[in-house]
């Protein structure tokens, strides 16, 4: 079993530093000098795409559908790359990671999630079957899979 290569996000800000600086004529001799410095700026450069990214995943994403490079819906996509051009490859290596890519879920009008929740919650006991998967009205549904 292979061990992990860092500890937390500073070791792995560490070996990125050093996979980008250490062979790089031009930063050999400052990166060897106090590669700290240089681990910092990294992680500061990596935190800056992380938010970024976050804010406009979540904008192509506020219909609930958003969209993938070359399907159709590409004003507000070319809006973004002309904005922050490292979107696409950044979703190619985010794109599925929870703490970056996730899924804003919103009820649809009308529906009530939490009275479902609480309805579960209130009728189930130990001798107490769950409810039925409706209350009588056909398209509220009970244990709905929101994925």
């Amino acid at each position: 079993m292979k061990k992990p290569s860092a500890k937390d996000k500073m070791g792995m800000h560490d070996i990125i530093t050093k996979h980008i600086f250490k062979m790089d004529i031009e930063w050999t001799q400052q990166y060897a000098t106090s590669p700290k410095k240089f681990s910092t700026c990294v992680g500061n450069r990596i935190s800056y795409l992380h938010k970024v990214f976050v804010k406009h995943y979540t904008k192509l994403n506020q219909t609930g559908q958003g969209i993938w490079p070359g399907d159709g819906a590409m004003n507000l996509h070319k809006l973004i790359l002309k904005d922050f051009p490292w979107y696409n490859d950044l979703y190619g290596i985010w794109n599925g990671i929870p703490n970056f890519t996730t899924k804003i879920m919103t009820s649809q009008p009308g529906k009530s999630r939490d009275a479902n929740h609480l309805k579960l919650i209130a009728t189930c006991g130990k001798e107490t079957p769950p409810p039925d998967k409706t209350d009588g009205h056909e398209d509220d549904v009970l244990y709905e899979d929101l994925q």
